[in-house]
């Protein structure tokens, strides 16, 4: 699911981890501004390929059926420019926040608190589509795969981000961690997946930024990887839409 790279599997993560940290990042999750807008350059944009961009909000498009509802077409010009102004969702995809485990081989260990419990949210997805095939997504991330850099970045960098809808304010504070076991070659290998939320939504849009920690693997092959998830104002400059 993690492509050079790809937001899926952040989102699936977040989505099926948060349903949608008690951290020390500089410069995220204090209280940040509503958006009402947003746009940029999709970098890797082919004027002549054929595309359409449609804009989908809910909880996750990767379900089927998708969890989610197309909200129109976004004008793409020749250079790869867009503008959107986000619009407020249906009261019908909104969803939960709420956590459990990706899947049967993975336990939680961890819970993050969420405040207040009745809180729902939903996600902006920008779907890429020639006719009515899908070609991807469109995704602000920074070109790196931790898990496929050698050595991974440094601590600190911005991988990438999204933009929520809060229904009212909310907060994610504490700490995940989802422990999944495989079967390796040699036996079981087993992937620690460490998220620290500091999360600071105010009712409407707002952006959400995931920031890379660490990552390690022992002899055996054991991975232990470890993030932040804060809300922040802006995206970092290092991320650029793209299409993924």
């Amino acid at each position: 699911m993690r492509k050079a790279f790809s937001l899926k599997l952040f989102i699936a993560l977040f989505a099926l981890v948060l349903g949608a940290f008690l951290s020390s990042c500089g410069g995220g999750g204090g209280s940040v501004n509503p958006v009402s807008q947003i746009g940029g350059q999709i970098v890797n944009w082919n004027p002549n390929a054929g595309y359409t961009l449609y804009a989908f909000i809910g909880e996750n498009p990767y379900e089927n059926p998708p969890i989610d509802s197309c909200y129109g077409q976004i004008s793409v010009d020749n250079q790869g420019n867009f503008t959107y102004t986000l619009p407020t969702p249906n009261a019908s995809d909104l969803s939960p926040i709420s956590f459990s485990p990706p899947d049967s081989n993975c336990v939680r260990e961890s819970t993050p608190t969420v405040s207040p419990s009745d809180a729902k949210f939903a996600y902006l997805y920008l779907m890429l589509r020639n006719n009515s095939v899908v070609i991807g997504e469109v995704e602000l991330d920074s070109g790196i795969d931790p898990f496929n850099s050698n050595p991974p970045p440094p601590s600190g960098t911005p991988l990438a981000g999204v933009y929520i809808y809060a229904d009212r304010p909310f907060t994610i504070t504490g700490i995940s961690i989802v422990k999944c076991t495989y079967q390796g070659p040699n036996g079981p290998i087993v992937y620690t997946y460490k998220y620290n939320y500091n999360i600071n939504a105010p009712v409407g849009w707002s952006y959400v930024e995931y920031v890379f920690k660490s990552l390690s693997t022992d002899q055996q092959g054991n991975t232990t990887y470890e993030e932040d998830i804060v809300s922040k104002n802006s995206p970092s400059s290092n991320l650029s839409w793209r299409i993924n």
